[in-house]
């Protein structure tokens, strides 16, 4: 490394070249997975957003990247060198924390730098430390950089909470990383910071040409800031993309449902262009899928245009219209399904509409999960042992002992408030509603999940008790013993 000062980047870098590669990277806490075999390529230059919602593991993902945790299983390569096993200090690598970790008795010259006087260079053969004339303008020209000069011999506790994040962002780019990490640096300040602060940091990537890999459960933030999204849910990646093919193109319903509002419905294919939802058949713009396949449909709230009535086609009423500044966001009921509409003309509540949509504002999305379907072992008969324990079902025509598929449709499972009450326990994972009924996934203990459909609203990590209807559970022989669902790679 140079002692002169630091040097604005002239040339940006090749943003063909992969920066950051991560092979079949698999990170587990005892029984616990929290990242499960991910790939991951991230260009030089790029502002990579890691986005998902509370223990998606793109927090262990970062960690990983950055070196403070290692993998179960995989690599992670950095310039295509394989540091997993190298500790954090070794690589070209800094992070920013949500509490940016500043020392409350240096002052910000101090903490600024702080690394760089551990720092050590090679010069003439010889190991030595930076001079305090390299760190000193190092030091400056971090300040520059993040609007804080002037403010060199300040107390870290009389800065605002976006001036302490600038200090830590400041104290990453002085030691030069060819990747900044940032670990939700924007939890912590208020709603108009953050928006200030996202445009500073968007600013700081142009003008530095860095990579940034940033790490939020912000959908605004990510939408805003990134060139690319990896959206991520039980340590899996949904989907990747750039954020307008992100909302625009959502690959399931829980990237819909994530990112934006969204009106979700469930149809069938009557061919290519053509779907039928509320008994009735609408032109859409997708192809490709099997003549009646059921699927999931995404409808943008903005998409919908609302008519007068005698058009016909989805006609329903305004049951609700609030103004939000610049739209109104009604909900309109058809049949007994709710749409959720955004228009620059409100409608009174009570008001007949039809609801207009384009065919390309609605999107087809094939369904990853129609039944629950496990591997389950003939118990006796009137029982299978499934997720460890004993359910009741007829087990007519099975030996003893046989390993069996258990099938059982969304409608077969109900939820008890008492973990007690039901078969076995569990916490709800995710709640999707779709206009008449939310569709909900729960984590059963042995780490199985399991879905139904309720018109029951859940909170995220309720405990619940877990029954299935004996009457509606389907066995039928295994044919190869892998030939059943693992529930844990399938989406909703």
């Amino acid at each position: 490394m140079s002692t002169s000062t630091i040097q604005n980047p002239i040339k940006k870098p090749d943003r063909k070249d992969t920066i950051i590669e991560v092979k079949n990277i698999t990170k587990r806490f005892g029984d616990m997975t929290a990242v499960d075999d991910l790939n991951l390529k991230i260009r030089k230059g790029e502002f990579v957003t890691l986005l998902g919602p509370s223990g998606c593991g793109k927090t262990t993902l970062l960690r990983m990247i950055a070196g403070f945790d290692t993998s179960t299983e995989g690599k992670i390569y950095l310039e295509g060198v394989d540091v997993t096993q190298i500790p954090p200090n070794k690589r070209s690598i800094n992070t920013v924390f949500q509490k940016y970790a500043l020392f409350p008795h240096l002052n910000v010259y101090n903490n600024i730098a702080f690394g760089l006087k551990l720092k050590k260079i090679e010069i003439d053969g010889k190991i030595t430390k930076l001079s305090r004339e390299v760190i000193d303008q190092k030091v400056n020209y971090g300040l520059r950089m993040v609007g804080l000069e002037g403010y060199d011999n300040r107390d870290i506790d009389t800065l605002s909470g976006g001036q302490q994040q600038r200090v830590a962002i400041a104290r990453a780019l002085v030691l030069e990383p060819k990747v900044l990490l940032l670990d939700e640096p924007l939890g912590a300040l208020d709603l108009k910071m953050r928006k200030e602060m996202q445009i500073e940091l968007k600013n700081m990537h142009r003008n530095l040409g860095i990579t940034f890999l940033y790490v939020t459960h912000d959908q605004e933030e990510a939408l805003t800031m990134s060139d690319t999204v990896v959206v991520m849910r039980d340590g899996v990646i949904q989907q990747i993309g750039t954020p307008k093919k992100i909302y625009d193109e959502p690959k399931n319903a829980f990237v819909a449902d994530f990112i934006g509002e969204s009106n979700i419905l469930s149809g069938e294919m009557v061919a290519d262009y053509k779907v039928r939802v509320l008994e009735r058949i609408l032109n859409c713009s997708d192809k490709g899928f099997a003549k009646e396949e059921k699927v999931d449909l995404v409808i943008r709230p903005e998409d919908i245009l609302l008519e007068n009535p005698d058009k016909g086609g989805l006609v329903g009423e305004v049951i609700d219209s609030i103004f939000k500044g610049d739209y109104y966001e009604m909900r309109v009921v058809v049949d007994d399904y709710e749409f959720s509409v955004q228009s620059v003309e409100g409608s009174p509540i009570g008001t007949r509409v039809s609801l207009t949509i384009r065919p390309n504002g609605i999107h087809i999305m094939k369904k990853a999960r129609v039944v629950n379907k496990y591997k389950a072992l003939i118990h006796d008969d009137n029982s299978i042992l499934l997720f460890d324990e004993y359910f009741e079902c007829n087990t007519t025509g099975f030996e003893h002992g046989q390993i069996v598929e258990a099938e059982f449709d969304f409608e077969s499972v109900i939820l008890t408030d008492h973990e007690a009450d039901g078969i076995i326990g569990g916490n709800i994972a995710i709640s999707l509603y779709k206009g008449n009924h939310y569709q909900v996934q729960v984590y059963t203990d042995d780490d199985n999940d399991i879905y139904l459909n309720t018109e029951d609203d859940w909170d995220i990590g309720d405990r619940v008790g877990i029954l299935v209807d004996k009457n509606k559970i389907k066995l039928s022989a295994v044919v190869k013993e892998d030939d059943y669902i693992d529930n844990n790679d399938e989406e909703l």
